[in-house]
């Protein structure tokens, strides 16, 4: 749920983990930001943008009201509410926002969420979600990652 925060920070001692997230999501509340869908998916691909650079309503204010450590962004969107709700863990530093979320996680959400054009992308980050990836090959029938 939380990792040891290797900086030195004297707000946050550990930093909260993408894989706890589901777990605490319910008692987090004031390290939160939504984001609508244009933000988190520059979140998702690129894994870090200024605060001031959001767009969603807001969310730059938000960012800025706290101080520097970690937090949780949340997917602000219709089709993706309740138990389909998708967020990122990450960082609040200085000036920009960081993401804590895997590289193959982020490329699954970013399918799941916004769509992968690639259809090999689709199927190597299909096939490493699921514990499948071999040398980085993918070795399940390309039927089955689509």
């Amino acid at each position: 749920m939380f990792e040891k925060n290797p900086t030195k920070n004297e707000t946050f001692d550990y930093r909260l983990r993408q894989e706890g997230v589901a777990y605490l999501l319910p008692w987090l509340t004031k390290r939160v930001v939504k984001l609508d869908l244009s933000d988190f998916s520059v979140l998702l691909t690129k894994r870090c943008m200024l605060f001031l650079d959001l767009k969603t309503e807001g969310a730059s204010q938000a960012c800025e009201g706290m101080g520097g450590g970690c937090m949780l962004f949340i997917l602000n969107s219709d089709e993706w509410t309740g138990s389909n709700s998708v967020y990122l863990a990450g960082w609040r530093g200085t000036q920009q926002l960081t993401l804590f979320v895997s590289k193959l996680e982020a490329q699954a959400l970013s399918h799941k969420v916004i769509g992968t054009k690639s259809e090999e992308q689709v199927c190597v980050s299909f096939a490493c979600v699921f514990g499948l990836c071999v040398f980085g090959e993918c070795v399940v029938a390309m039927s089955l990652c689509l």
